[in-house]
């Protein structure tokens, strides 16, 4: 949803078992049933374009009609599902040298399931982003550390997420 859409419509003449020809004509398309909301259909050139604002799955028939009235038909969907979109906390916590540290990234919409990797920077030396998107590990190094992690859907879609994470020493007391 909410994303451009475009798909392009082609008729074929089948001029022998397994060939085919462009149709002496631009045929003129037609359908039967119901396009996603927010998409049309252009019937003179056979494209389908706009922007889908319902998820859904919409089936629905296409028809190229030639100027000799011959035509042909098929039977079409299109699956309209919400854009990826990341789903995490603004700011990464600070964190002290050797202290546990656990930060879930989350990510909704798409096509699960999600796959999260670490796509530039660096996290601090301790640390490691899962799969799963969950940043665990004790950091063994103080500093400021800058990273992008991107996650992407099983439909192709993905998203990127920066952030920087502060690690300090960590305080200790000292008796004299």
């Amino acid at each position: 949803t909410g994303a451009p859409y475009s798909l392009t419509l082609a008729a074929a003449m089948q001029t022998a078992p397994g060939a085919t020809a462009p149709p002496p004509s631009s045929p003129a398309w037609s359908i039967e049933g119901q396009l996603p909301p927010g998409l049309a259909l252009e019937a003179a050139t056979g494209v389908i374009s706009g922007t889908p604002t319902t998820e859904g799955t919409y089936a629905f028939t296409v028809t190229a009609t030639l100027v000799d009235g011959r035509t042909a038909a098929k039977a079409l969907s299109i699956k309209v599902i919400t854009a990826l979109a990341i789903i995490t906390p603004q700011a990464i916590p600070a964190s002290e040298v050797g202290v546990a540290l656990r930060v879930e990234l989350g990510a909704t919409g798409g096509t699960p399931p999600y796959t999260w990797a670490l796509s530039t920077g660096a996290l601090p030396p301790g640390l490691a982003l899962t799969a799963a998107g969950a940043i665990v590990g004790r950091p063994t190094s103080p500093g400021t550390f800058r990273f992008t992690a991107t996650v992407s859907d099983s439909g192709g879609q993905s998203q990127s997420y920066s952030a920087t994470l502060i690690v300090r020493p960590r305080l200790a007391l000292a008796t004299t």
